[in-house]
């Protein structure tokens, strides 16, 4: 199995493009198979976060406002191996799994369990408006903000059996 893992930003200005207002652009990648490639010889994964990053901000300011809109995601997954349990061979493959193992012609009948836990959680779009102070008649200063966006999250747990793998 291959793993990587990629990660970078990328940064740029689009002059005159949003009424005549100068557009800032951020965008983030973060992908691949696995955070912990590093530290899997130090046997240290424990502590590391494995959260993939996404995101492309787009802002524009003028004297009195600033506009953005941003689409932003995470994905989270791990992955655990652990022994399979005897009730478990016997749900799975029925039958006594002493017995099994008697006429298996391969070799020892060896099983491992993997629990995968996955977590996406997405912000698609989100509009964003910020104004500046404005006076109310020499009796107050105000600020608005205002923003719109859609939250979704999905979470998938996955258990997989290997036999004589």
């Amino acid at each position: 199995m291959k793993r990587y893992w990629v990660q970078g930003e990328d940064f740029f200005t689009v002059e005159e493009s949003f009424f005549n207002q100068p557009v800032n652009s951020l965008l983030g990648v973060d992908f691949g198979t696995d955070k912990r490639i590093g530290f899997v010889f130090l046997n240290e994964t424990d502590g590391v976060d494995d959260t993939f990053y996404n995101f492309w901000i787009l802002r524009s300011a003028n004297l009195k406002n600033i506009f953005q809109f941003s689409l932003l995601g995470s994905k989270n997954w791990r992955k655990k191996f652990s022994y399979t349990s005897v009730n478990e061979i016997k749900k799975i493959i029925g039958g006594d799994a002493f017995e099994i193992q008697k006429y298996n012609d391969i070799g020892p009948f060896s099983s491992k369990k993997e629990l995968e836990d996955r977590f996406e959680l997405l912000h698609l779009p989100k509009f964003e408006l910020d104004t500046t102070y404005s006076q109310f008649f020499n009796l107050f200063k105000y600020k608005q903000s205002a923003f719109v966006d859609w939250v979704s999250s999905r979470q998938k747990q996955v258990e997989k059996y290997y036999f004589n793998s």
